[in-house]
């Protein structure tokens, strides 16, 4: 009679496999056990995979071989074998020499306004793969409002502002090969300033104390900046008034010949 015999398994080729990239390959282990054993190859992320288990000498030697399609990344797979005496297993571990997997796309959208706003690019590669962030063409650099992670794979806008809206761009590469994903970034809840546009004329006495209104109907959100600019009658266009920026108001001290003409101001 044949004695029965918990399995013992062995694998074919070694622990470790190298494959190249997206190139197929055959896994085998050798199960010695009586009655015949049940075979499964499990992969590390749980998947159970279908493998071929056939006799090669009586009663104890089975081979089971799993074939994979195209290896696209590095994994290890069980080979486990099991009966009423006991069960066994062995790990292979399958290694590709360069291969370039993309896992995370960074998705734009319409942020609300002083909204934070993470968009994630995330690619597994072997050499690692370096990742550039972009806007309108050109590289996004770290400062208050801009964040990316310890591995770049994280684009953090703090607080969503209108000069945040914008063609975007992440850009993977490493010495093979290289992917690069567009996106677009909006805002909403951004109102426009408005101004009344109404002219006013003011006439004073030269030496006199005027003051001279933006008259602001809303200051939008976010609130906007005021910027003023003077015509003088003998000037062909008006030049911008630098040190009045952010001010609603001009005064003028002392008014004279100097100050007449038009005074406008913009709101951005």
């Amino acid at each position: 009679s044949v004695a029965n015999k918990a399995p013992a398994v062995t694998t074919e080729d070694g622990n470790i496999i190298i494959v190249d990239y997206n190139e197929p390959v055959s896994l085998k282990c050798k199960i010695s056990g009586h009655p015949k054993p049940n075979v499964v190859w499990e992969k590390n992320d749980g998947t159970i995979l279908t493998s071929k288990l056939s006799l090669v000498e009586l009663p104890y030697d089975y081979i089971s071989v799993l074939n994979l399609e195209r290896v696209i990344s590095n994994s290890t797979y069980q080979c486990k074998a099991s009966n009423d005496y006991g069960k066994d297993s062995k790990e292979i571990a399958v290694e590709t020499k360069q291969y370039f997997n993309v896992l995370t796309k960074p998705k734009g959208g319409v942020i609300k306004l002083n909204d934070k706003a993470t968009f994630e690019c995330k690619v597994d590669a072997k050499p690692t793969a370096e990742i550039k962030w972009y806007k309108e063409g050109e590289v996004v650099e770290e400062d208050k409002n801009y964040e990316i992670s310890d591995d770049k794979s994280q684009l953090i806008i703090n607080r969503m502002l209108p000069e945040n809206v914008g063609n975007y761009a992440c850009l993977a590469k490493n010495a093979f090969t290289g992917q690069i994903f567009h996106f677009v970034v909006k805002i909403s809840d951004v109102e426009p300033p408005k101004i009344d546009k109404t002219v006013t004329e003011i006439r004073v006495k030269e030496g006199s104390h005027v003051v001279i209104p933006c008259k602001m109907i809303h200051h939008g959100n976010p609130p906007a900046t005021i910027n003023w600019f003077f015509k003088h009658e003998s000037d062909d266009e008006a030049k911008r008034i630098d040190q009045t920026v952010g001010e609603e108001t001009i005064e003028i001290e002392d008014a004279s010949p100097a100050f007449v003409g038009t005074y406008r101001c913009e709101a951005d």
